[in-house]
This record gives C-alpha cells, structure tokens and sequence, in this order.
C-alpha cells in the first residue's frame, strides 16, 4: 500500500495503513508462538498498529528522505508544519510539538495492547513484548533527543536492545 501512497489526510487514512502492514504483521508472528491461535485477533492486531505507529514516528526523517510522510497532513496543519518543513529537515516548535503528539499517542497505543495481552498469553508472545519494551524505550529517546529525527535516525545500541528483551522475556 504505501507503495501507492506516500501521504494521508487524516489519521483515519494513516490507520487504514498501519491496519493492513502492523496489525497482520503481528497477528501473524503471535499466532506462530500462541497456546490459543484463535484468541490472537482479540489482542495482537491492536499491538501491531501500536508499533507501526512508533516506528512511524521513530522514522520520519528517514521516510521523508525517500519522499513519504506518514504524519497525517490534518494533525501537521494543527502544530503549523508543512511537508517542506519535514523535507527539508526544518525544526521548530511547532515540530516539536507534532512529534510529541505522535509519541505520545505512540505509546499510550502499545501500553493499551499490552494491557489487553491476556497473562495466559505473556509467556509464549516474548518476542512481542520485546518488540513494544524496545519500541517504548526508543520513544523515551526520542523524546530526550529533542525529537531530532530529521537529520539523524535514533536507536537504541545493540547492546540496550539485548538488555531490554532480556527483561521482557523474563517479566511476568
């Protein structure tokens, strides 16, 4: 889809997006590990937009160098930000303020699936968890790195990422 179409309007487009490419993503990957594949779609759905949409915001400046925005057009005009602003890498309050929009809502997304996760599920979706401990950890770098996504790409090393899914794989 995104092959297609480089911007949404509204987030409800954006959500169509992430629907398509997030929630079967990890739908998939939990049922190949679930106790009970058929209770998967009552949870995992939710959790897979939730870390498209961190990655979303984790990448923009990555995205947009390839000519995609996927902040929807509606919530940039909101906080003042054209897409000239984000392709040619132009910070400002307003920026600032749309980017923590974006993780905000990025992370209140994946704590909500996390929280839907039945406990009978916790032990089997390791890598799931792992995945929305890292994403949650990157969203907090983001947010200590003043959102400076466009002329650089935030990550975690290596050697965090290991320590994070090792502490989620083995927490309850």
């Amino acid at each position: 889809m995104d092959l297609d179409q480089a911007r949404y309007l509204d987030f409800p487009g954006l959500c169509r997006y992430v629907e398509q490419v997030g929630a079967e993503f990890a739908a998939a990957v939990a049922s190949v590990t679930a106790h009970e594949p058929d209770h998967v779609s009552l949870w995992a759905p939710a959790l897979g937009r939730a870390l498209l949409l961190a990655e979303i915001a984790e990448r923009t400046g990555e995205d947009a160098r390839r000519g995609r925005i996927y902040i929807p057009i509606d919530e940039m005009q909101r906080f003042g930000v054209t897409a000239a602003d984000i392709l040619h890498r132009r910070y400002s309050d307003g920026f600032n303020q749309l980017m923590s929009f974006q993780v905000e809502r990025a992370r209140d997304a994946i704590t909500r699936a996390l929280d839907a996760m039945p406990a009978c599920a916790r032990r089997a979706q390791r890598t799931l968890r792992a995945q929305a401990a890292m994403s949650l950890a990157l969203l907090r770098e983001l947010e200590a790195e003043n959102y400076r996504v466009l002329h650089q790409r935030i990550a975690l090393t290596p050697l965090r990422k290991f320590w994070i899914a090792w502490r989620a794989a083995h927490s309850r």
